[in-house]
Parts: C-alpha cells; structure tokens; sequence
C-alpha cells in the first residue's frame, strides 16, 4: 500500500481521508449532541 517513492499528494490524501473518517465517527457516533454543541459554538462565535 505505501511506497518509498515520494509523492507530495499521498500524505495529504491520507490526512484529508483519516480526517473525514474520523469526522464521520463522530457525527455518527455523536450527532444529537454536536448539533447544540455546532449551534452554541456558532453562537459564542
């Protein structure tokens, strides 16, 4: 999967997709609570 070459894109499409993911998760996991937490921090802002 990972080569020695280098190739400037593959971290940062490794970092982009880890990162959705990871948002993803949280959504899923989270979403009834993030929605006051997005709403307040919208607020506060």
């Amino acid at each position: 999967m990972w080569t020695a070459t280098p190739d400037p894109g593959r971290p940062v499409a490794l970092a982009l997709t880890v990162t959705a993911w990871a948002l993803g998760s949280i959504v899923a996991l989270h979403g009834t609570q993030l929605v006051p937490l997005v709403s307040g921090m919208i607020t506060w802002t």
